[in-house]
C-alpha cells in the first residue's frame, strides 16, 4: 500500500503521481472551490476515537460553521472580542477597534499576537508553537487559502456587526447582555444562510452539475436516509450521521484537483502550494502570512470586471502548467483562469513529500495518496 500510494517505485513516479507524461488536464471547475470544499469538510467532518463499533464525529453535519463560531461566545470566548461584548469576532492577529473612543482590546493574559493585517491570529506564547492560529478549528490554517476562507467568513461576520450597529444607532460596549447575544444570533444565522446558499447555488452545481442538484432536491435522496429521518418503526426522528464511506473515501476526491502552483494577485505570478525546498515557502500553513507565505491572494473566480477581459479570461488556456516551477517568476498574461484539475486517481508531485513541508511529521507517512489508502484499510472501507 505505501508503494501504490509512493512518489518512486523502482526508480520510476509511482501509478498515483502526476507526471508530464500522463496528466491529469484540467475541469472546468474553478480552482477555488477545491479549497472551499477543504473548509466544508472541515466544517462537517471530524474523527474522534471509536466508542465500540462507532466512530463519533467531532463536527456536526449540519453545515453550521462550528469551525468558524466553535462552541460559541461562552464555550470558546478565545475567539471573540471581550469588550465588543463577545459579539464580534477577533480576526488580523489584533481585536479590532470597538469605536472611536475605545480602540482595541488586551489580548488573553500570556498571549501576543500577530500583528498581520489580512490574517487570522496566531498565538506566540511559549505553551503552543508559534504561529498556531487561535480559530474554531485549526485544521482551517493547513495552506494559506484555505485560511484565508476562514479569515473572509470572520470578517463578514464582523462587517454584518458593524452594519446593524450602524443601522440600529447602538454602541457595541454599551449593549445589554440581552442585546449582545440577539444581535451576535441575527449575525450568525445570517452568515450561516449565506453560506448555505453558496453551498447550494455555485459549490454544488460547480461539482456535480445543476441538474443534479435539481433531481436531488425535487425528488429526493435515493440513499442515507431515502424516506427521511422519520422513515423507520419506532416513529421516532433519527438522528443524523456522517457515513464513513463519504468522510474517508468520497470527499476526499477534491485531493486529485489540487494544482502544483497558483498565480497571484497584483504582481500576476505564480507559487508553488509546497515548497521541498523551504519549510515555510509557498503557501504553506501553519504560519501567520507574513511569515513566508505571499501577501497576495490567489486568482481563482473573475479576475476584472469589464466583458472584454471577461472574454479573455474564458477563451485564453491557463499558461500555468503543473510542475512547472514558476517560484514567483512572471508568466506569459495576466488574465490566465486556473481551473482546479481533473477528479481522478492521479495527485500532484508536492502531495507525496508532505514531510518535507512540514504537513506531516518528518518520520511521519508523508504521501497523501498513501495516507488515504492506509486510512481506507484502517475504516475497513470496501474496494474493487
Amino acid at each position: 500500500m505505501r508503494k501504490l500510494g509512493a512518489l518512486d517505485v523502482n526508480g520510476k513516479p509511482g501509478p498515483m503521481v502526476e507526471t508530464k507524461s500522463t496528466p491529469s488536464g484540467d475541469s472546468n471547475t474553478p480552482s477555488g472551490f477545491t479549497f472551499l470544499g477543504q473548509f466544508i469538510d472541515h466544517d462537517i467532518t471530524l474523527d474522534t476515537p471509536a466508542m465500540g463499533d462507532q466512530i463519533p464525529n467531532g463536527r456536526t453535519p449540519n453545515l453550521d460553521l462550528d469551525c468558524v463560531y466553535g462552541g460559541g461566545r461562552d464555550a470558546s470566548p478565545h475567539l471573540y472580542q471581550r469588550r465588543a461584548k463577545k459579539v464580534k469576532m477577533v480576526i488580523n492577529g489584533v481585536e479590532k477597534e470597538v469605536d472611536a473612543s475605545n480602540r482595541g482590546l488586551q489580548p488573553a493574559e500570556g498571549t501576543r499576537y500577530s500583528d498581520t493585517r489580512c490574517d487570522l491570529q496566531h498565538s506566540r506564547t511559549y505553551q503552543q508553537d508559534a504561529g498556531t492560529a487561535i480559530i474554531g478549528n485549526p485544521r482551517n490554517d493547513e495552506n494559506a487559502i484555505v485560511s484565508q476562507i476562514q479569515f473572509s467568513m470572520i470578517k463578514f461576520h464582523n462587517s454584518l456587526v458593524d452594519h446593524y450597529i450602524e443601522v440600529h444607532g447602538k454602541k457595541l460596549n454599551k449593549l445589554a447582555p440581552a442585546e449582545a447575544e440577539e444581535i451576535f444570533e441575527k449575525v450568525r444565522d445570517h452568515v450561516t444562510h449565506y453560506y448555505h446558499k453558496e453551498i447550494l447555488e455555485e459549490f454544488l452545481p460547480g461539482l456535480i452539475g445543476k441538474h443534479m442538484v435539481v433531481k436531488i432536491a425535487t425528488e429526493g435522496r435515493r440513499y442515507y436516509y431515502k424516506g427521511g429521518f422519520f422513515d423507520h418503526p419506532n416513529a421516532c426522528i433519527l438522528a443524523s450521521f456522517m457515513p464513513v464511506e463519504f468522510s474517508v473515501a468520497a470527499y476526499r476526491f477534491g485531493h486529485s484537483q489540487v494544482r502544483q502552483s497558483y498565480q497571484m494577485r497584483g504582481g500576476y505570478f505564480a507559487v508553488d502550494l509546497f515548497d521541498p525546498g523551504n519549510m515555510k515557502g509557498g503557501l504553506r500553513g501553519f504560519q501567520p502570512i507574513s511569515q513566508g507565505a505571499p501577501d497576495r491572494l490567489p486568482l481563482f473566480l473573475r479576475f476584472l470586471q469589464d466583458a472584454e477581459a471577461d472574454h479573455h479570461r474564458k477563451t485564453q488556456k491557463p499558461t500555468i502548467t503543473d510542475g512547472q516551477r514558476h517560484n514567483y517568476g512572471p508568466v506569459k498574461t495576466p488574465f490566465a483562469w486556473q481551473p482546479a484539475r481533473k477528479i481522478d486517481t492521479r495527485l500532484t508531485e508536492h502531495l507525496f513529500v508532505l514531510h518535507q513541508v512540514g504537513v506531516v511529521d518528518v518520520d511521519g507517512l508523508g504521501s497523501l495518496a498513501s495516507r488515504n489508502l492506509n486510512r481506507g484499510r484502517v475504516f475497513r472501507l470496501p474496494s474493487g
